[in-house]
């Protein structure tokens, strides 16, 4: 690249590379220091100190008030008025209308990382990720996408939200399922204040309970108990995944402690008539014949009585 419209020297891309790297890593690195190490980088230091406009740069600084970012000065140097050092007010009027936009385009950009990411954006950091394209159609769209599909915006997001449930329940909730809560909220990709956030919460703890009413469901009628807690998150996270009550209750008609359940219905059939020879062959029948019925509800002591007067 060359940037002898804005400096009157032609600069390798790797000596451009070299002072936005300077002036990036080293705070001493000022104005003074990068006329000097481009003149010494031109065939001509006389011509090179020449044609470096400074008065661009003591323009910008009247009204900016600090000095001018190397990306700034690269970004505008080709549509700076010439010879400004001879016009002090037409470059101060050029720095005022750019001053201007320059101030619009920080506001909004401090306000969106405010919004999604809840942290402050400082000027230089403005410089360094947005300069270069903050003019674009479409730039503040683009952002807002790649805020939200950014690591930041989901960890503050994660945290508002577990915020949320506590100030609502007074209960912190589950961690695997705040990260399906904050999957859908992403979604939407809503700011951090937006008011519907207590929505999706609200929303999300109604459909968490009924989900564990389906789960308890299951586990009294396949194993007539309820679940414990353990067993009461991952059902619901199988059903948040995309499984069904039917799911679950085949998975524990598949448990041994089925099993358990079968024998006692079993012996409780039988009577005095039970014997470890009879209750093993009835229960290796009413397993069979359950797991062909392809239903974990079916009446299990229609299926036990209709098994056991076969090895009678």
């Amino acid at each position: 690249m060359s940037v002898a419209a804005g400096l009157g020297v032609d600069v390798s891309d790797q000596a451009v590379q070299r002072y936005t790297r300077r002036w990036i890593d080293d705070p001493e690195f000022d104005r003074e220091s990068l006329v000097a190490e481009i003149a010494r980088d031109a065939e001509d230091a006389k011509d090179a100190t020449k044609t470096l406009d400074v008065g661009m740069l003591d323009a910008f600084f009247g009204t900016f008030g600090r000095p001018m970012y190397v990306q700034e000065y690269f970004k505008h140097s080709k549509s700076f008025p010439p010879v400004a050092s001879a016009k002090p007010e037409e470059a101060a009027e050029f720095v005022r209308a750019w001053h201007a936009r320059h101030q619009t385009s920080l506001s909004r950009c401090r306000e969106m990382h405010r919004a999604f990411l809840n942290e402050k954006l400082d000027e230089y950091r403005f410089a360094t990720l947005y300069l270069d394209r903050d003019d674009e159609d479409g730039f503040y769209e683009t952002l807002k996408r790649e805020l939200v599909a950014s690591h930041e915006y989901r960890a503050a997001m994660t945290q508002r939200l577990s915020e949320i449930h506590r100030d609502l329940y007074d209960a912190c909730i589950d961690p695997e399922e705040l990260e399906f809560l904050c999957q859908r909220v992403v979604e939407f990709g809503v700011q951090l204040d937006d008011e519907r956030l207590e929505d999706f919460v609200c929303e999300f703890k109604l459909e968490r309970d009924l989900l564990i009413e389906a789960v308890r469901g299951a586990f009294e009628r396949v194993l007539g108990r309820l679940p414990d807690e353990v067993e009461l998150a991952e059902c619901v996270l199988k059903l948040r995944r995309g499984g069904t009550s039917e799911d679950v209750e085949r998975a524990l008609a598949r448990s041994l402690e089925f099993q358990d359940v079968i024998k006692l219905e079993i012996e409780r059939q039988l009577g005095d008539a039970s014997t470890p020879r009879v209750l093993y062959s009835a229960l290796a029948r009413v397993i069979e014949a359950w797991g062909t019925a392809g239903s974990a509800t079916d009446d299990l002591r229609r299926v036990v009585r209709e098994n056991i007067s076969v090895v009678l």
